[in-house]
């Protein structure tokens, strides 16, 4: 199906008040498994960015806070963390989309095999997260579960309610979030983040860096490349998704790294991704628009276009 398709209705549903929950209803009604899919995916993103972490150097303490850039529709990745061992989660998102009956939803969809697979890396021993989950049954409101939780849900947020924890996170992180921020708000979330972070605090983020129209659904456009959305220009592409819906800000692999650098951290590691299932035609350089070469130098756009998706780890430069 052509990707404008998709695009149009989300360009329609992003003019209606409740557009983005409609949207989302709608990819929840056409998958059944939509809710054990999430839960089992947010387990393990949330073990991925502990595991590379722990490569970097940092050590999971009780009493340490994270801070999560993009909450969405599932509190599942913020209270992993939780149950892993962090004091508290700071999750942040531009919409308030989490809801109390569905939280309680997934509490009750942790089975054993995920309390296990949690207990491996956690400070907890399965019992004692097992008791963790339980006593959020009986919770009686999303107040009172975020609250027994250890979590801080902040939805909508700007970057003034982060300066609230200065000097307080050990760890901002984020799950394929950041390819859906524009290039101003991200230097000025990194840049305020020198500040939230604890001396020695951490970065970890995995950023899906592919054209969205050829994500697996219903909507998906065989016909595309998972870098199709190089081929048009800015204006082009705000057209069709520029909305709060679709947008997806086109930034590549070299824009991030300078951006981090630029800003002061030191990358520690940075794991580059790509599925071979999913690999089809790239797009040569004469086919990328001119607005999108000229952000780049050649070879540093090229050597990288084959990057789907990558997990980096920085944290602050003791040298600035």
């Amino acid at each position: 199906m052509d990707w404008r398709i998709k695009a149009s209705l989300q360009k329609l549903l992003s003019a209606i008040k409740a557009g983005d929950k409609l949207n989302h209803l709608g990819s929840r009604l056409m998958n059944p498994n939509y809710m054990d899919q999430k839960i089992g995916y947010h387990i393990s993103e949330a073990l991925i960015h502990l595991e590379m972490l722990k490569k970097c150097g940092y050590v999971m303490s009780k009493g340490d806070i994270f801070l999560e850039l993009g909450t969405g529709y599932a509190i599942v990745e913020s209270l992993t963390m939780i149950l892993l061992g962090a004091r508290k989660v700071i999750t942040v998102d531009v919409t308030e989309d989490v809801k109390f009956g569905e939280s309680l939803k997934y509490v009750d969809m942790f089975t054993d095999e995920h309390i296990q697979r949690i207990a491996e890396q956690s400070v907890y021993s399965m019992d004692e997260i097992r008791q963790k989950l339980d006593s959020l049954k009986g919770s009686c409101s999303l107040g009172d579960f975020l609250e027994k939780a250890g979590i801080v849900y902040i939805a909508p947020y700007s970057v003034a309610d982060l300066r609230k924890f200065q000097g307080q996170v050990k760890v901002c992180y984020s799950q394929v979030v950041l390819e859906h921020v524009p290039e101003p708000v991200m230097y000025e979330i990194f840049s305020e983040s020198r500040k939230f972070l604890v001396d020695g605090g951490y970065h970890s983020h995995i950023v899906n860096l592919t054209d969205h129209f050829r994500n697996p659904g219903f909507f998906r456009d065989d016909g595309v490349t998972d870098v199709n959305f190089l081929r048009y220009s800015d204006k082009y592409w705000n057209f069709w998704c520029g909305n709060g819906i679709a947008y997806v800000n086109r930034l590549r692999f070299p824009f991030y790294m300078k951006m981090f650098k630029d800003l002061g951290f030191d990358i520690l590691d940075v794991d580059k991704q790509k599925d071979k299932d999913r690999m089809n035609r790239l797009l040569s350089y004469e086919e990328m628009h001119d607005d999108i070469k000229s952000r780049y130098d050649k070879d540093h756009l090229m050597d990288t276009l084959w990057v789907q998706r990558f997990h980096v780890i920085c944290k602050q430069s003791t040298h600035v």
